[in-house]
């Protein structure tokens, strides 16, 4: 990545300012960095840097970014009348990708850098280990062979995947979409997969074409997958099915679908978990540091105890991330006033949860009152009127509009984050059992098998307290609406699953607007013109 001479030293004191953390104390920094890593538990450090990195900023997160930008240019949210948040919702909604210059003042900017940051914080000690293997060095004289053949594998698997993990985010907001029928031959992105610390190479990066960096990430997840060994649990760290879990999400997105159904099969028939009938949705989004996750929860967000979290998803949930307990329910009722999506009136109609809200009719469906999901990880809250005399004012609070007070009709809120004992120190999943049983059955629907595919999301639906539904009345649209359900305003889904699935991307609620339809040319954002700048690897005559 080519930037000035600011951000070179960024990049060669990086590690003085991310690696110092301890094992257990991923998310702080509590030590300064030990370099070269002489010990195996200083090279623990290296290890934790990425962690750190993707999550230390709450305003610029890949994280929680992800979430707000999917839900905001998705076909399945509207606008918030009377909102206060001062956030990016227009450019989001809009959809004004090409329109949009990505400066310093943007999150797209912060988000940038950030992914970078992480990119480097795990090529560097890549680097330092591939180089003491090519040259036989022993970098751990103090330690067994038994001993560094237990650890080192497993850390550089973490590195290894926090690199693709980057690349990850990277595509889906600055390069072209991945088009299985095309060439993608783009080049947008700086490709780093190496370390220097030499200045003229930061300045001089190779831009990598869509392709290549497609192949980067696939690279560095089935290494990470080989290294990871298969017994390695931590809480908040990554291990093999969330591994294989990501690279599912990857190959989707690519339309390599056999290869998706496979890292999907992997984690569903073989990993450790489980969608059982009597632990309810919010389990998995209510936890402590500390505490045992949901049985489906494969890999989660930790924050530690001075509550660094994603807060921009502040924008999209009913509950701010500081000031709230016991989730902002009940008694403890906080509803933030930042809340700038919902989900829209078409959808309420398409997944059955509200008669006809586009025409007025926003009865409520006997199908919503049984789903779990409706009152649990999304709130219905009625609209506003003042608080009859009469009325409880703690169900007058969990029922009706009470900020929102230019809105005359009920809307239905996303209600997942922050839903702990204590907002900010509440555990976020990253990735669930559900998500890729939802994958694997729409997969199979369309290679023709419907048993497997109701099987698949029958799961999900029985979970949420739904009927299964049988084979031969599965639908694309019926898997479609329990996606919405389960994976709407999470983790980038919605528009990851569309593009993933070549669908046209709808426009929900919008007017004066046309679909986006495959192959998306020009669905992705600028990225920072300080960086084609300052990025030698870029042409004379580049333009975006």
């Amino acid at each position: 990545m080519k930037i000035s001479g600011k951000y070179i030293i960024i990049l060669t004191t990086l590690l003085i300012i991310a690696s110092g953390c301890r094992q257990k104390e991923i998310f702080k920094v509590v030590n300064g960095p030990e370099f070269p890593w002489k010990t195996l538990s200083s090279l623990e450090l290296a290890a934790n840097a990425p962690y750190y990195n993707i999550s230390y900023d709450s305003w610029s997160n890949p994280l929680g970014e992800s979430n707000f930008y999917d839900f905001a240019a998705s076909d399945i949210s509207k606008l918030v009348p009377g909102i206060t948040g001062n956030v990016p919702w227009l450019e989001y909604s809009s959809r004004k990708y090409r329109e949009t210059a990505t400066t310093q003042s943007t999150r797209l900017y912060g988000i940038f850098n950030v992914l970078y940051k992480v990119i480097t914080s795990c090529n560097d000690p890549l680097n330092y280990l591939a180089q003491a293997e090519q040259s036989g060095q022993q970098l751990f004289p103090e330690s067994s062979q038994t001993e560094i053949d237990a650890v080192v594998p497993r850390i550089k698997a973490e590195l290894y995947f926090f690199r693709g993990f980057s690349y990850y985010y990277l595509v889906q907001l600055f390069c072209p979409p991945y088009d299985p029928n095309g060439a993608n031959d783009t080049k947008i992105l700086p490709l780093k997969n190496s370390f220097s610390y030499d200045p003229d190479s930061i300045r001089t990066t190779k831009i990598g074409t869509t392709k290549e960096i497609y192949d980067q990430i696939i690279s560095d997840l089935t290494t990470a997958k080989k290294l990871m060994p298969l017994s390695y649990q931590e809480e908040g760290k990554v291990n093999y099915y969330a591994i294989c879990g990501i690279l599912a999400r990857v190959y989707f997105m690519m339309g390599d679908y056999d290869d998706a159904l496979a890292e999907c099969s992997e984690v569903i028939d073989k990993g450790p978990y489980s969608l059982p009938s009597n632990v309810d949705p919010i389990e998995s989004w209510n936890k402590s540091p500390g505490e045992t996750p949901a049985p489906e929860v494969i890999w989660e967000f930790v924050p530690n105890e001075n509550g660094n979290m994603e807060a921009v998803e502040t924008s999209i949930t009913k509950v701010a991330p500081w000031g709230a307990i016991n989730g902002g329910r009940g008694a403890d009722w906080v509803q933030c006033s930042w809340v700038q999506f919902v989900l829209n009136d078409w959808v309420l109609k398409k997944i059955g949860w509200m008669k006809d809200p586009q025409h007025g009719d926003y009865t409520e469906t006997a199908e919503a009152k049984a789903d779990k999901r409706y009152g649990q990880t999304w709130l219905r809250l009625e609209a506003y009127i003042p608080k009859p005399d009469n009325m409880d004012q703690i169900y007058y609070e969990n029922h009706y509009q009470t900020l929102f007070t230019d809105v005359p009709f009920p809307m239905v809120f996303c209600d997942k984050f922050y839903r702990g004992k204590r907002c900010d120190v509440t555990k976020q999943p990253l990735l669930r059992l559900a998500e890729l049983l939802l994958t694997r059955s729409i997969i199979r629907f369309e290679k023709g098998d419907r048993n497997g595919a109701a099987e698949d999301v029958n799961k999900v639906r029985v979970r949420a307290g739904l009927a299964p539904i049988a084979p031969g009345d599965l639908t694309a649209d019926i898997i479609d609406n329990e996606r919405i359900k389960e994976m709407g305003a999470e983790d980038g889904d919605r528009l990851r699953y569309l593009i993933s699935l070549r669908r046209p991307i709808g426009l929900g609620d919008r007017t004066g607007m046309s679909p986006i339809n495959p192959p998306y040319e020009n669905m992705y954002w600028k990225i920072p013109e300080e960086e084609i700048d300052l990025n030698g690897g870029y042409p004379p005559d580049f333009h975006q």
